[in-house]
């Protein structure tokens, strides 16, 4: 969980599909509905306030670090899932 720039609590986890959910409690301290964010993470989510809204990281199937985040330019609010690379030793 991580807190927006609005200060709400916004929840991020991995669905029985390994898709990423996203939920948000709004001001009035209601949860709203899971949002699906896709992507197939094996990791995470690892979710970050950044200089310019919410990013959220996983590792992805083939043990690479993934990244979406906030977009006002994309329909669902968010950009799809970018890879960034690297294979996570951990794993």
């Amino acid at each position: 969980a991580v807190l927006d720039a609005r200060g709400r609590v916004n929840v991020f986890g991995r669905g029985r599909d390994s898709a990423i959910y996203r939920v948000v409690r709004n001001e009035g301290g209601r949860y709203g509905t899971f949002a699906r964010l896709g992507g197939r993470g094996t990791m995470g989510p690892a979710p970050v306030l950044g200089p310019n809204g919410l990013e959220v990281f996983v590792a992805g199937r083939n043990h690479a670090l993934y990244q979406a985040a906030q977009s006002r330019a994309a329909r669902s609010g968010w950009t799809g899932w970018r890879a960034r690379g690297g294979r996570l030793g951990w794993l």
